[in-house]
């Protein structure tokens, strides 16, 4: 018997600073996690054989498409605006599905870069971020 699974994008919480939700997100793909570094490289030797390295790196880029209209663009750009000025503006996040098992907590994030503004003919335009962990 198969098991049924259910995912829900209004039940997925991002937390800024531990405490600011953040909200406005868009329809479609809203949140991206990708690992910065694969955590094994391999090398082949001329007679066939294998090894492997491994690198304990632990940064992730967390991409965010916010609606044009949401409240966290002010709260994110405010940060990285703080960022800017004082190199000061690092902040935990956390990422949840609240009906499934996917959680990613970072406690040292920052905003990596402003976002390119895009317009399009109807309300909906949306501004990208990326964030550095």
């Amino acid at each position: 018997m198969a098991t049924l699974g259910t995912y829900s994008p209004e039940d997925v919480t991002i937390l800024i600073a531990g405490v600011i939700p953040l909200v406005g997100l868009t329809d479609g793909s809203f949140v991206t996690i990708s690992k910065d570094v694969q955590p094994f490289t391999s090398a082949r030797t001329t007679d066939g054989r294998v090894a492997r390295l491994y690198n304990n790196d632990q940064t992730y880029t967390i991409s965010i498409t916010l609606h044009s209209a949401s409240e966290g663009n002010d709260t994110l750009t405010k940060l990285w605006q703080i960022d800017e000025l004082t190199q000061r503006a690092k902040f935990p996040l956390l990422i949840k599905d609240n009906l499934g098992s996917s959680f990613f907590f970072s406690t040292t994030s920052w905003i990596e870069q402003l976002p390119s503004v895009r317009r399009y003919a109807g309300a909906g335009w949306c501004r990208p971020r990326r964030a550095g962990c």
